[in-house]
């Protein structure tokens, strides 16, 4: 047996994203049910490979200088216990108009379709490379912001080409697998893919067309996207520890914390200075010791220098039972025994008096 000091209740939330109020939104599912597709955007299970994907004027919502884009993240590979971060080391990414609005069969060469250089068959007249990197992807049900090295004059009036190369050269498992919307209603495929083990694809292969379109942001130069990969809190020593850690900064001022116990009349309880701007991950944490014997929620209001602000999602910390409890037993949910300091997921937690309990940790 061993004995631990227990709150009731451990509150996590994944990561998650400040929203984004000047960003193009291309997920609502007009086509068919969302869904998920590990083949496009990028495929962690091959060395190689390349997709691209049509997205269409009206989606996009007019002219706009786009200085970002972003994948949704739905989660990692079935079956593997990664949770992020999963990185690309080697991550190319061009735009195109094209007058297309759909793969044809005739167009389902990859030296035709596949960043072959100009091609009429496509409307494709020039290729703009708008990033070249690597990408790392933190974890699921995310959006994750990818800022572009060179942005992007679109016109606001005619259909846009993403292709996205991934020179990575190895593969691992627990890839990221990626929110998309389907097209098959319209009878239009607009996305197209080729992966390989290896070496990249040549050209005069076949490539695959697809109905699945990845869902995506397209963020003007004014948005500023904080990418937040969790915010965790937890009752400890009699006080309430928020911590929590950004994928990204660009123009942030400062984060506050408020605090709720009925999560409708907030409070400020602190205060923390932001980073500006970063393109790595950085750890923040603030300490809450003025308490009480009830529920607690929080949530970060993050402040840019020219003073906008978002919310980030809420959590909670239960700090209505702070006894001493006898575990007898710690279990995941199919009744294995499982460490509880190094475990994550749903713990079943069984006490001495027959008592139990479940967390997410």
């Amino acid at each position: 047996m061993m004995n631990i000091f227990l709150t009731a209740a451990l509150a996590i939330l994944s990561l998650v994203s400040f929203s984004q109020s000047n960003c193009s939104v291309i997920s609502d599912g007009t086509y068919g049910n969302t869904q998920t597709s590990p083949f496009s955007p990028l495929y962690g299970l091959y060395d190689y490979g390349r997709s691209a994907t049509i997205y269409y004027a009206a989606d996009i919502g007019g002219a706009k200088n786009i200085a970002h884009i972003a994948w949704y993240v739905d989660e990692f590979q079935s079956g593997y216990s990664q949770s992020g971060p999963y990185t690309f080391s080697n991550v190319k990414i061009y735009f195109a108009y094209t007058t297309l609005s759909g793969w044809s069969n005739i167009n389902n060469v990859s030296g035709v379709d596949m960043l072959s250089g100009v091609n009429a068959a496509q409307g494709i007249t020039s290729w703009t490379k708008v990033f070249d990197g690597s990408v790392t992807f933190n974890s699921s049900n995310s959006w994750k912001y990818i800022p572009l090295d060179t942005p992007f004059s679109y016109n606001g009036t005619s259909n846009l080409v993403v292709q996205v190369e991934n020179w990575d050269g190895s593969y691992s498992s627990g890839y990221p697998v990626f929110h998309y919307t389907s097209t098959s209603a319209s009878s239009l495929r607009t996305t197209k893919y080729h992966n390989a083990d290896g070496s990249m694809p040549s050209t005069g292969t076949d490539a695959t067309r697809s109905y699945s379109r990845p869902d995506i942001q397209f963020c003007d130069a004014t948005t500023l996207p904080i990418e937040l990969m969790y915010f965790r809190g937890k009752s400890e020593s009699a006080s309430n520890l928020l911590w929590w850690s950004t994928a990204s900064e660009n123009g942030n001022d400062y984060f506050t914390i408020e605090k709720s116990t009925d999560g409708e009349y907030w409070n400020l309880v602190g205060q923390i200075k932001g980073a500006g701007n970063s393109a790595h991950p950085l750890s923040y944490s603030y300490r809450d010791r003025d308490i009480s014997p009830e529920i607690c929620y929080y949530r970060l209001k993050q402040t840019d220098f020219d003073g906008r602000f978002e919310y980030s999602d809420i959590i909670s910390v239960d700090n209505r039972d702070f006894r001493q409890k006898t575990i007898e037993r710690t279990t995941n949910i199919l009744g294995q025994d499982i460490d509880f300091r190094y475990y994550r997921g749903v713990v079943l937690i069984y006490y001495s008096d027959g008592s139990s309990e479940k967390l997410m940790k």
